[in-house]
């Protein structure tokens, strides 16, 4: 007779086994890698996913580091989880890590693939289920979108002692795709890399059930044709929200399509709202009733600035901005010139792109004590200076902006404008731009000493 499963949390990996091999509290299945299961079938992703895990070990570490599991130990995966006393809850998966012969950290997974969404109330009780055993962790997985790993596309609270983490498919993806970038394998072991291409290969497919953001709500839909009109939106009008989420959605798509493109993962989100998906559903609501726009910071690490992207739904506009502070040793003439020569020498870099977007670009200089930036054709960049003489520069804005007209409503065409906006603006301007340093201060010159010669 098995020991009764009380706590999976320092339970020794041999009673573990004879636990799910007598079956009788706790059925699994081990994870494949070639799971017996036709292609898009959610378990077939899961075990895909789960065996990529356990047998790759950089995707492992990328993906542990995201969900707060241990990185030390041997790893185990299975798919299928059965827990008997519990009205036989059934999680899509189980990993647990082991180390000194006893499971030290564990995770339950629940996983929806293609159009399926995460269910309020299945995780709800999946929660119950971790708290009951001791399991640290429970882990979603979706093609729903969130800013980070720490927050969750549901309104739902997990009990003390419980971490609640959301991976959507496309970030998962995003991270493979990272580790495989352009022929440089981020992953030691060269039979790991090609397990790591197979997989990635799978995720690609279209019929694999893994897709990116691809359309916004009706709401958004909804909320552009009501602000164009001028009629009046609640708070408490569900489009409204629909409007914010489809947003949010589409702000972490842009930094994941942004991430494959470079090899690095880019940010997004507001870090205050790290944790709170829905504090930040809110604020944004209150951005758009008051100010008719959205607007999300991508982060790029190396980049000269932030890249600002914004949606203004009265105009039905949408611009991207990046900000430079401007060398502090130089006149406005100076200081002018040297913005208007890294644009000169990006065009020079890359013709093509940069010619997709000139007739969209401009230069907004901020002025101290001036709400309103001016702005500045770059046809005008070589004499604007004239115009400037008598006040303090503070920051220059190299802004595009598109007006997308009736594509702003279209909930599918509008992603598409929108992404292919970004990387069109990051290719043809924001890759080749650099910040000013302020030089290290230097040791004056000392007058040199008097030769004793010349001493009385």
């Amino acid at each position: 007779m098995s020991k009764k499963l009380t706590s999976l949390k320092g339970m020794h990996i041999d009673q573990f086994m004879e636990i799910i091999e007598d079956k009788q509290q706790l059925s699994v299945r081990s994870a494949r890698l070639i799971p017996l299961i036709k292609p898009g079938d959610e378990m077939a992703l899961t075990s895909i996913f789960l065996s990529a895990l356990k047998l790759v070990k950089e995707f492992r570490d990328e993906i542990f580091s995201d969900v707060g599991l241990s990185r030390a130990g041997k790893v185990y995966v299975f798919t299928e989880v059965s827990f008997k006393e519990l009205n036989n809850e059934q999680p899509d998966g189980l990993i647990i890590v082991v180390g000194g012969g006893k499971i030290k950290d564990a995770a339950l997974l629940e996983m929806k693939n293609k159009n399926s969404l995460l269910k309020e109330d299945q995780v709800q009780s999946y929660l119950a289920v971790a708290k009951k055993y001791d399991i640290k962790k429970l882990i979603t997985v979706s093609n729903q979108f969130v800013s980070s790993p720490t927050q969750s596309p549901l309104n739902v609270k997990p009990p003390k002692g419980v971490d609640l983490y959301h991976l959507s498919w496309s970030y998962i993806l995003t991270k493979a795709h990272i580790l495989l970038f352009k022929d440089r394998p981020n992953i030691e072991d060269e039979d790991q890399v090609e397990i790591m291409r197979e997989v990635v290969k799978y995720f690609d497919h279209e019929k694999s059930g893994v897709t990116g953001f691809t359309l916004m709500k009706k709401g958004w839909k909804e909320i552009t044709e009501k602000i164009r009109t001028g009629s009046a939106i609640k708070k408490s009008d569900p489009e409204l929200m629909e409007a914010v989420s489809s947003w949010l959605e589409e702000e972490r798509d842009m930094a994941l399509m942004l991430s494959r493109e470079l090899g690095i993962l880019v940010q997004s989100g507001v870090k205050k709202f790290k944790n709170d998906l829905k504090g930040r559903q809110e604020y944004e609501a209150k951005s758009l009733l008051d100010g008719k726009s959205l607007s999300s910071t991508l982060t790029v690490k190396d980049a000269a600035s932030d890249v600002i992207v914004s949606a203004c739904f009265d105009t039905r506009i949408v611009q991207m901005e990046v900000f430079l502070t401007p060398p502090e040793d130089k006149t406005n003439r100076g200081k002018i010139g040297w913005i208007r020569n890294q644009m000169l020498a990006a065009q020079k870099r890359n013709p093509e792109d940069f010619a997709k977007i000139a007739d969209e670009l401009a230069l907004y200089i901020y002025i101290t004590r001036q709400k309103v930036p001016e702005k500045v054709g770059l046809d005008k960049l070589e004499d604007a200076w004239e115009n400037f003489k008598d006040v303090d520069i503070k920051e220059f804005g190299i802004r595009q902006v598109k007006s997308l007209g009736r594509n702003f409503e279209g909930v599918q065409r509008v992603v598409t404008d929108i992404e292919a906006m970004l990387l069109a603006y990051y290719k043809g301007i924001v890759q080749y731009l650099k910040p000013w340093v302020k030089p290290a201060p230097k040791v004056p010159q000392k007058e040199e000493s008097k030769s004793l010669d010349n001493l009385d």
